[in-house]
């Protein structure tokens, strides 16, 4: 696969990653909500990083219907795995969590086997 064929892989998990990541910040903004009630999700739905998280996740269909056009369905999904590594690694950076040898090891197979399925 060339650069240009990256695009639409790089994109949606730069997408979605960041969707992931307002959602999430947001959801530190405003608190652990026992349960859902109406007065969380009005806080949810008012707040800024959320809906542009939810803009942005909005947004990836876009890459991965690019994807599902350039690749087919069958490399689509293995080649959309990259965004799960960069959430762990958004996580790690961002949100200061721990991450063990497994996490480490699981997030490489998914790097090696994206790009492996992503060579011709």
């Amino acid at each position: 696969m060339s650069f240009i064929g990256w695009v639409p892989s790089i994109s949606f998990a730069v997408l979605i990653t960041g969707g992931f990541l307002l959602q999430a910040y947001a959801s530190k903004q405003i608190g652990q909500s026992p349960s859902i009630s109406m007065a969380y999700v009005v806080a949810l739905l008012t707040n800024p990083y959320f809906l542009s998280g939810i803009v942005l996740s909005f947004g990836s269909t876009f890459a991965r219907q690019a994807m599902l056009v350039q690749s087919g369905a069958n490399k689509t999904v293995l080649l959309s795995e990259l965004s799960v590594v960069m959430m762990y690694l958004a996580a790690l950076i961002f949100f200061h969590e721990k991450g063990g040898p497994r996490e480490y090891f699981g997030a490489t197979l998914i790097l090696i086997g994206t790009i492996f399925v992503g060579v011709k």
